[in-house]
């Protein structure tokens, strides 16, 4: 997870400050999330860009394609009610 910035002097954007997220070995895999936007309670919301995938893990979902809910403070996907990181299913799929 990354903040960036404007540098109005240079005109070039520049790294403010970035930090790992556990994913989890429960998601299998993520890709192309765009940049996301925060949730009332504070998390981060990112879309994976893209359809191409399998259902490499046989839970059903195809792997990727989906919304990915982020902790920030905690730096990972939360762990809803199965006790287990998953993607929000229920938002349905999307490729842009």
């Amino acid at each position: 997870m990354v903040n960036s910035s404007i540098d109005c002097t240079t005109g070039f954007w520049k790294l403010d400050s970035s930090q790992a997220i556990d994913f989890g070995g429960e998601l299998v895999r993520t890709e192309r999330n765009c940049s996301g936007g925060i949730t009332p309670w504070g998390t981060v919301v990112t879309c994976e860009e893209t359809l191409t995938s399998g259902d490499v893990n046989e839970d059903g979902y195809q792997d990727v394609g989906w919304n990915v809910e982020i902790d920030p403070i905690s730096k990972s996907v939360p762990k809803y009610g199965t006790g287990l990181r998953q993607k929000l299913w229920a938002m349905g799929r999307i490729s842009h």
